[in-house]
C-alpha cells in the first residue's frame, strides 16, 4: 500500500526540517570549530608575538653588551694607550732628567776642574832656602845661619807664620820635628809675601832640647865635629800661610847647612807641601 500524497507531503517536510536542523547544528559546529580555530589562531599570532618580541630585546640586549663590549675595549685601548703615553713619558723625562743631571754634574765637575787648576797655577807657594855666602864660625861665640822665604806663586801669601829650628845634632841623632814647649824654637810672623818676594833673617844656632833657648857657643871640639860631620848644623821648619783664594797651606822643610850631601833619608822626606784644593 503506498503513502498517500499528504504523508508524503509531510514526511518530505520531517526529512526538510530535519535537514535544516542538521544544517543549523552543523554551521554551528562549523561557527564553534572557526571560533576555536580563530582563538587559536589567535594565541599563536599571540604567541608568535611574544616570542618575537623576546626575541627583539635579546638581540637588543645583545647588540648592547656588544656595543658596550666595544666601547669597554675601546676605553681600554684608548686607557692602555693613555697610560704607555703616560709611562713612556714619565720614562722620557727619567731618562731627560737623568742625562740633564748627568750634563749638571760634568758641567760642575768640569767647572770645579778648571777653578782648581786656575787656583792652583794662581796660588801661592812658600819656599825656603839658605842665603848665598860662607857662615862664619868664631870660637867662643855664637853662629847665624841666614835664610830666606820666598813666594814663588803668582799671587800674594797672607798671614805667613810658622816655626824654625837652628840647631846641632849629633849624625846618629833622630829628629823629632817639634815645635812645643820644651824645645827651643823661633817663631816667625812674616805676613804677607808677594809674588817673587822674599823674607830674609838670620837665626842663631840655639840648643833644640831645653825649656828656654840658649844660644849654641863655638868650642874646638864642635868646631872639628861640624867640619867632619861628626855633628850635624841642621835647619828644619814649618810654615803655615794662605793664598788670596782663603785657602790654607804649608810647607815643611828640612836641611844640613853643612854636608849637605850627607842628609838623611828622615830630613829628605820631611821636605813637603800641602795638597789643599778649593771646595
Amino acid at each position: 500500500m503506498e503513502p498517500s500524497a499528504n504523508t508524503v507531503f509531510w514526511l518530505r517536510r520531517g526529512l526538510d526540517a530535519i535537514v535544516e536542523r542538521l544544517e543549523a547544528i552543523q554551521q554551528i559546529a562549523d561557527d564553534y570549530k572557526n571560533s576555536i580555530n580563530r582563538a587559536e589562531h589567535r594565541e599563536r599570532e599571540a604567541r608568535q608575538r611574544d616570542a618575537e618580541a623576546i626575541a627583539e630585546q635579546i638581540r637588543l640586549a645583545h647588540a648592547t653588551e656588544t656595543k658596550r663590549s666595544a666601547e669597554n675595549k675601546k676605553n681600554l685601548c684608548a686607557q692602555w694607550v693613555i697610560g704607555s703615553g703616560t709611562w713612556a713619558a714619565v720614562v722620557a723625562a727619567s731618562i731627560y732628567a737623568w742625562i740633564a743631571m748627568n750634563q749638571l754634574h760634568t758641567m760642575r765637575e768640569q767647572t770645579k776642574a778648571s777653578v782648581v787648576a786656575f787656583q792652583t797655577d794662581e796660588r801661592a807657594w812658600i819656599g825656603f832656602k839658605f842665603m848665598e855666602g860662607p857662615i862664619t864660625f868664631t870660637l867662643g861665640k855664637s853662629f847665624l845661619v841666614p835664610t830666606q822665604l820666598i813666594n814663588t806663586g803668582k799671587t800674594p801669601a797672607k798671614d805667613v807664620h810658622g816655626n824654625i829650628v837652628v840647631g846641632v845634632f849629633k849624625k846618629v841623632e833622630s829628629l823629632d820635628f817639634t815645635y812645643s814647649p820644651g824645645h827651643a824654637h823661633y817663631f816667625v810672623q812674616a805676613g804677607t809675601i808677594f809674588p817673587n818676594g822674599t823674607i830674609t833673617e838670620s837665626f842663631e844656632g840655639i840648643q833644640h832640647d831645653i825649656d828656654k833657648a840658649e844660644a849654641i857657643i863655638l868650642t874646638p871640639s864642635l868646631r872639628g865635629e861640624l867640619f867632619s860631620g861628626e855633628s850635624l848644623l841642621i835647619v828644619y821648619g814649618r810654615m803655615d800661610y794662605s793664598d788670596i783664594f782663603g785657602v790654607k797651606h804649608w810647607t815643611t822643610y828640612c836641611r844640613y847647612v853643612l854636608h849637605p850631601e850627607r842628609i838623611s833619608d828622615q830630613c829628605t822626606r820631611y821636605n813637603d807641601t800641602d795638597s789643599n784644593q778649593p771646595n
